[in-house]
């Protein structure tokens, strides 16, 4: 007896163009971030985002950088900074559920900032984590 593969439709895959558009190896093509990649390059997309910054939306970002260049920026200052980072992570990126941020301010690095966001992709139960440190360019 032959049995026929049916797929599942209830679980989906997902992918993501690289935006640092890095050629596949062999290919030459743009490299396709998937599944828990991909959801990992949103979420540092949407934290990083200024408001302002996309076109047509700009009700969309954290402002963190913002907040690199604040002198007064105290632990409710970064209390307001993970509650905006938190909302603009639940309202456009539906791949990740169960968000946690801790952000913490190094000692070495004046106006820097290291981010820790933990999370679990949808289509998983595991808890995924994406680290991350930002200082002024300026």
């Amino acid at each position: 007896m032959q049995t026929k593969y049916i797929p599942d439709e209830s679980v989906k895959s997902y992918g993501d163009i690289d935006f640092n558009f890095s050629p596949h190896p062999v290919s030459r093509d743009v490299v396709i971030l998937k599944d828990v990649l991909s959801v990992k390059n949103s979420l540092k997309n949407l934290v990083l985002l200024n408001f302002y910054e996309k076109p047509f939306h700009p009700e969309i970002g954290t402002g963190v950088y913002e907040s690199l260049f604040d002198l007064q920026l105290d632990d409710a200052g970064l209390v307001v900074l993970k509650a905006q980072m938190i909302s603009t992570i639940n309202l456009y990126e539906p791949r990740a559920t169960d968000i946690r941020i801790q952000i913490d301010r190094p000692d070495t690095a004046p106006n820097s900032l290291f981010i820790s966001i933990y999370f679990v992709p949808i289509n998983s139960t595991e808890h995924e984590k994406l680290e991350f440190f930002i200082n002024p360019v300026r």
